[in-house]
Formats: C-alpha cells, sequence, structure tokens
C-alpha cells in the first residue's frame, strides 16, 4: 500500500516530508512501519500553527561537564591552578550553551493536540517524572511524535501548508 491508495478522488500531493504529505484536501501522515494505525490526517481547517521545538546538544553538554570535573580536580590536586579557572569558565559556557541546544524540528499544532493530552489529576504524580523526562529529552509524548518534521527538511513542506492555510502562526518553544 502506498499513500496515491488512501488519497481521496481529485486530491494530489502537492509536498512530501515523510512521513507527512501536504495534498490539495488535508495532511495525511503514512507510516507504514506504525502498526494498527498506519495512516492519521489533519484538515487545514484544524491546524493552529507550527511550533518550532528546541533540542539541547548533548555532546556539548558532556564536555562542558568533563571540563568542570577536570577544572575542580586540577584545583583540588594543586597542580595547574592558573588553567583551572579557564577551564571552569569554559566548561560553564559549554553547558549552559549545550542545554540551550538548537533548533530541533517543527510540530504541526491542531485545535485539539495539547502537550501532555494523557494527564489526569489521579495520575499527577507520576506524570510529573514523565514531563521532566520530555523536558530533558528523555521521551517524547506520543502526540508530538505524530506531526513532526525534521527542522532541515520541513522549509518546503511549510511553505506548501502555509500557502494553503494562510497566515499560519510559528510558535517558538524556547
Amino acid at each position: 500500500m502506498s499513500v496515491q491508495d488512501i488519497l481521496k478522488p481529485g486530491e494530489k500531493v502537492l509536498s512530501v516530508c515523510k512521513p507527512l504529505y501536504a495534498t490539495s484536501q488535508r495532511i495525511v501522515r503514512y507510516d507504514e512501519r506504525m502498526p494498527g494505525r498506519p495512516v492519521d490526517e489533519i484538515a487545514y481547517n484544524e491546524l493552529t500553527g507550527v511550533e518550532l521545538m528546541w533540542k539541547p546538544s548533548h555532546p556539548m553538554m558532556i564536555l562542558g561537564t568533563v571540563c568542570i570535573i577536570a577544572a575542580v580536580f586540577l584545583s583540588l590536586t594543586g597542580l595547574i591552578f592558573i588553567t583551572s579557572v579557564p577551564a571552569l569558565i569554559i566548561g560553564v559556557v559549554l553547558l549552559v550553551l549545550g542545554a540551550r541546544g538548537g533548533p530541533g524540528y517543527y510540530r504541526l499544532c491542531t485545535r485539539d493536540s495539547s502537550p501532555h493530552p494523557y494527564m489526569t489529576p489521579d495520575r499527577k504524580q507520576s506524570i510529573t517524572l514523565l514531563i521532566v523526562m520530555e523536558y530533558l529529552g528523555l521521551r517524547t509524548s506520543v502526540e508530538e511524535t505524530r506531526w513532526r518534521m525534521d527542522y532541515s527538511k520541513a522549509g518546503s513542506f511549510l511553505a506548501t501548508v502555509r500557502n494553503i492555510v494562510g497566515d499560519l502562526p510559528e510558535v517558538d518553544s524556547r
């Protein structure tokens, strides 16, 4: 089965950012690897915006942490005190820049999408841990992954969607 098999009569694919397809009538998410639900869709009138999601740079954070540990070790042992201060400053800067990260991906927002649709008062305590894990990049919600597009590949796809929808605000998640 291909994406052509799920199109409605008269519907054409205008732009592709796999697994998302912008058609003349809707946005289709077609992923054969998804068991049970390979096809999902959003009507253009349900779109409320595009959210730019930022991802931390873990290698830079690790390098910053190593610099900080090395600076503390050097200052405690008294080997090279002059070098430990710049190493500490460089480590903190790398840690902050790594945590700040860079643009990672875009996410399509709809009227009924919420960052945590599974949140209920009785599960609030266990959900708080999941939210912290999502913030740290260790876990991602299903809703967020369903409509995400890679930052570097989504330019023409979003331009096509904006031509169809009109004013589609871009929200920065930072």
